[in-house]
């Protein structure tokens, strides 16, 4: 059954239509904030709001949800784990953060490897090294191929499962 009922279903990385309209209703508020930064003010300003609105509501799974895949845009990806993990504490069932905490923790490893100890605590979560990172990444894939019947969802979470194994074993030598 799917989690949003049929044609409302969004994509791994998507909302529903209400969701969206609850989303764009912040939209003024983070222009705001932006203020004389504009553009460059607005990603920011949103992340702010979002992280107010997911403290506000601590039972909405969605604040938490967008700051998510807001964090990920700023390639903040220890930022966008910790939101991601909010999101499943919150709804156990939502495949979209265990999704979106497979893909922050894949782009984490991906960084790791590619800046080392450069990479700052914001970028890449503290402690954690490549290999981690990717395990954290295919236990969170998993898990969302655990809670799916959709076929389109269980095809994207195979290949992205297939792409951290890929780089698991480019890393090992073993490609």
């Amino acid at each position: 059954m799917p989690l949003f009922g049929g044609s409302n279903r969004p994509k791994l990385d998507g909302l529903t239509k209400e969701e969206e309209k609850r989303r764009d209703a912040l939209n003024p508020e983070v222009l705001r904030r932006a203020g004389e930064k504009g553009v460059a003010g607005q990603a920011p300003a949103a992340a702010a709001i979002l992280r107010e609105k997911s403290d506000e509501e601590p039972r909405e799974s969605l604040w938490p949800l967008l700051l998510g895949w807001q964090q990920m845009s700023l390639n903040r990806f220890a930022n966008a784990v910790d939101a991601f993990s909010i999101v499943v504490e919150r709804n156990s069932s939502e495949l979209r953060g265990y999704y979106g905490a497979g893909a922050a923790y894949f782009q984490a490893a991906e960084t790791k490897q590619s800046l080392g100890d450069a990479a700052t605590e914001d970028v890449v979560p503290p402690g954690l090294t490549a290999d981690n990172l990717y395990h954290e990444a295919l236990r969170s894939f998993r898990r969302a191929l655990e809670l799916t019947n959709e076929k389109s969802e269980r095809d994207q979470l195979q290949n992205a499962i297939g792409g951290v194994e890929r780089a698991l074993a480019k890393k090992a030598g073993r490609l």
